[in-house]
């Protein structure tokens, strides 16, 4: 059970937020303490150089990890009771030192806010259940068609390589007569999930620049478009 990543999941950190707010900066991290439930315990969260969030409950009699935190088969009203105050503590960290974005990886969400500066079209979430809950869609506004689908997938279903790492991933809309010269483009695969003649997919690690991945995003939004487009 890792309260953190769930509730710091897809949050980027507000680094400006952090000493204000009482965290104190040592090795290039940042550490905040909280005594609560009367003293009975100290919060220790952390975020690291990369923002990413990690954190432990001390009790403070024993001066040790309260580890039935992280159990699920701790459920007594005690632990739960822990359990909730420190998850209050988090989410307070999250809501005043963290924004929310709509995807996990930095282009990601670069790439969403400028969609919808320039169109404004925002991400639109339509799929159910914890395990689509990365996945986003974006729609041209005169047909509502889409024209891009971010989704955080296992990299290896791209590429060879390690099957646990995962990363988020652009399917667009192709001219089918440009598939074999984007295809030799290092960074763009055959779609996945999607009709591999008509749709590629863009590895949204920074392989591509910005510029480039927009040019795309650009095409695809003139295609599902077709001659209805707003200027």
């Amino acid at each position: 059970m890792n309260l953190e990543n769930d509730i710091f999941h897809s949050c980027i950190v507000r680094r400006e937020a952090l000493l204000p707010f009482g965290f104190s900066e040592e090795n290039g991290a940042f550490l905040f303490r909280k005594p609560f439930m009367d003293g009975a315990f100290t919060a220790l969260v952390t975020v690291d150089k990369d923002g990413k969030v990690d954190g432990k409950v001390i009790e403070n009699e024993f001066n040790e990890e309260f580890t039935q935190l992280r159990s699920g088969a701790y459920r007594g009203a005690f632990v739960t009771q822990v359990r909730e105050a420190y998850g209050e503590i988090l989410l307070d960290i999250r809501d005043r030192c963290f924004v929310k974005e709509p995807f996990l990886s930095a282009q990601a969400n670069r790439l969403a806010r400028t969609i919808e500066e320039r169109y404004g079209e925002r991400t639109d979430h339509p799929f159910d259940g914890k395990k689509y809950k990365d996945f986003g869609v974006f729609r041209y506004a005169g047909n509502n068609k889409w024209y891009a689908l971010v989704m955080n997938i296992r990299k290896s279903l791209l590429e060879n390589t390690d099957p646990d790492i995962t990363a988020d991933v652009l399917n667009v809309k192709i001219d089918v007569g440009k598939k074999e010269e984007l295809l030799r483009v290092s960074g763009i695969y055959p779609a996945y999930h999607m009709n591999k003649q008509q749709w590629i997919s863009i590895l949204l690690d920074d392989t591509l620049p910005d510029a480039r991945v927009l040019d795309l995003i650009d095409a695809s939004r003139t295609l599902v478009a077709g001659k209805k487009r707003k200027k």
